[in-house]
């Protein structure tokens, strides 16, 4: 297993690969203050389990329709934004190839910013854990979050003075040893 140093407060999911082949995969983070943007990629099936921090929304969106991702048993469409309700842990099952990227949000921030946009997003709407959107919608927000994700593979020294944070992970083994380097 692999424990997916994601969240500043020490909460880390883990990640349990499904197939036998080897894995390849990178986290790009990037800490703007109160928001945090986050890019997953790799190349095998796995299952994400664990604890998500009590104080921060993460809101999820898949960057590909070509694998299958399942949220807490459900099915995750392109078009969904999901895993968002603080009331559960993480657990995830994607398919190859995944990509995966997602804002997390201070919930006092997000609530002071909903009530200032004249939204009621209380408990019952996190609870939904996911949203359908068109996808003409969510268009802008995800070429928001891919030049985001673009600054931090070419040019992370642009966002330096935020603690932008780039790991990858090769497995070698079937008994999923791994080694983590920063690149």
């Amino acid at each position: 297993m692999l424990a997916l140093r994601i969240y500043d407060n020490g909460m880390h999911p883990t990640a349990c690969q499904l197939t036998l082949a080897p894995f390849l995969g990178c986290i790009n983070s990037v800490n703007l203050g109160g928001l945090r943007f986050t890019y997953v990629t790799y190349n095998q099936a796995c299952r994400a389990t664990g604890p998500k921090p009590s104080d921060e929304l993460a809101f999820t969106m898949l960057h590909t329709n070509q694998t299958e991702v399942l949220s807490h048993g459900c099915l995750v469409k392109e078009q969904d934004i999901f895993g968002f309700d603080l009331t559960r842990e993480t657990d995830l099952i994607t398919g190859k190839d995944a990509h995966i990227s997602f804002a997390s949000v201070q919930v006092g921030v997000f609530q002071s910013l909903a009530e200032q946009m004249g939204y009621d997003l209380g408990q019952g709407f996190l609870k939904q854990n996911l949203i359908c959107f068109d996808p003409a919608s969510l268009h802008p927000l995800k070429a928001y979050y891919q030049q985001i994700t673009q600054i931090l593979i070419s040019q992370p020294t642009l966002l330096m003075q935020s603690h932008a944070t780039k790991s990858c992970y090769f497995v070698r083994t079937q008994e999923s040893e791994y080694r983590s380097q920063n690149c």
